[in-house]
């Protein structure tokens, strides 16, 4: 393996039962290493964390349980990876939406426990926050759903914006139900091949999220951040940041600005291999769609066929 790697990191969508035992990552949730991590985990979430994500139990797919959940167990697939693989060569990282602390986590940039606070009170103040839709459009050159949310949000008393640009010809957009509906009729009339109603309440990365960020903002002032050991390409700008204001401030813009995914996925050059660390492979299957040719995923069950 000579080629330097492109790690990423799932966001909220990726999680399902059994994601311990499915990935083989029992031992390292229960190892000396991860036992305070662990308890923070079950004290943020008022459970037995192990039983937990291990159960049917649907309130995994509450946000504010899902987004700590979620973080711990792709941060294991990463001690594995590590485990499994001691001398990779890591270029540089990235998360797609909650995938960004992850990578922070990894990078050495925040401690694991932090995370897991930050995450818990952005998911609370996300379910607080006005209740919206998101929708995934899909066959439609980005800046044309862009241009189509904007004409409506200036026509309307509510509001649709881009929220996940994910490659060139996917596109998720979230606000107001009723612009929602408006923006899917317009793409589908204007060529797009399909508009799939996502099944949420909170509509992330959109206007409705800018008093969260304010709130979470303050937050986010109490915890310590350093400059990553590893590059890591933020959403909001898809820049390689080091200060920690800057890292602090994408963070907060992050909740109400779009995943500028397309980009961050331009830095992925011919040198690289990309893996995407966490218990699904919903972004090694966007890799494709954005030219990146050498992808495996740790959701697999031998890390040893990563290579």
């Amino acid at each position: 393996m000579h080629k330097k790697l492109f790690l990423v990191f799932p966001g909220q969508g990726s999680q399902h039962s059994c994601m311990l035992s499915k990935n083989d990552l029992l031992s390292y949730a229960e190892s000396s290493s991860n036992k305070i991590a662990l308890d923070c985990l079950s004290d943020l979430i008022s459970e037995d964390a192990l039983s937990f994500i291990e159960s049917d139990d649907d309130r995994i797919n509450q946000t504010s349980i899902t987004q700590p959940i979620l973080l711990f167990v792709s941060y294991l697939h990463y001690q594995k990876l590590l485990e499994v693989h001691p001398n990779i060569e890591i270029d540089c990282m990235s998360g797609h939406s909650l995938g960004e602390y992850t990578a922070l986590v990894c990078a050495s940039a925040i401690d694991i426990c932090d995370a897991l606070k930050l995450v818990r009170s952005r998911g609370e103040l996300m379910e607080k926050a006005e209740n919206g839709s998101m929708s995934a459009i899909l066959g439609m050159d980005t800046q044309d759903v862009i241009n189509i949310c904007n004409n409506i949000t200036n026509q309307s008393d509510g509001v649709v914006n881009a929220a996940n640009l994910n490659s060139p010809l996917q596109t998720v957009i979230s606000g107001n139900t009723a612009e929602i509906e408006l923006a899917e009729e317009s793409c589908k009339d204007q060529g797009a091949k399909r508009a799939i109603r996502l099944n949420v309440s909170v509509a992330s990365h959109s206007e409705l999220m800018r008093e969260s960020a304010n709130l979470f903002s303050s937050i986010l002032e109490e915890v310590d951040i350093s400059s990553p050991q590893i590059k890591i390409y933020q959403n909001a700008n898809a820049i390689a940041n080091t200060d920690q204001n800057i890292i602090k401030d994408n963070l907060v813009k992050q909740l109400y600005m779009p995943v500028k995914w397309l980009s961050i996925m331009q830095h992925v050059t011919n040198d690289h291999y990309l893996i995407e660390v966490g218990p699904s492979k919903v972004l090694a299957g966007l890799c494709k769609a954005n030219g990146v040719k050498e992808f495996s995923y740790t959701s697999i069950s031998n890390y040893s066929e990563l290579f």
